[in-house]
């Protein structure tokens, strides 16, 4: 594994604000490990699948990287476990509105 090229995640995530977009993927890969616990336990609970889970805990650390406040003293790990958390909460909903369908080859009579 390649050696981190930033001493903090906030650092990282000011460096990404100010540009150096280069690091964006390799602090996603470092922070990922931090939020799969996240991740495995709300797709247990919520019934969703775990790999699809993981695409959109990778999403949402993208975008917990371009709204992270570091003045609100909140460490940014626990806010991109918030911003996970709710994103699969929210699939969880949509997929429950979705109206179930049965095919039709399962209605016909056994005649």
């Amino acid at each position: 594994m390649a050696q981190q090229r930033f001493t903090s995640i906030e650092e990282a995530v000011e460096r990404i604000r100010r540009g150096e977009q280069s690091l964006r993927e390799e602090l996603i890969a470092a922070c990922l490990p931090a939020v799969r616990p996240t991740i495995r336990q709300a797709a247990r609970q919520l019934r969703l699948d775990e790999a699809d889970c993981v695409s959109i805990g990778m999403e949402m650390l993208n975008l917990a990287i371009d709204r992270f406040k570091p003045d609100s003293h909140v460490p940014f790990i626990q806010y991109a476990r918030l911003i996970i958390r709710n994103r699969l909460i929210d699939c969880y909903h949509r997929q429950e509105k979705q109206p179930r369908t049965l095919p039709f080859t399962d209605c016909e009579s056994p005649d």
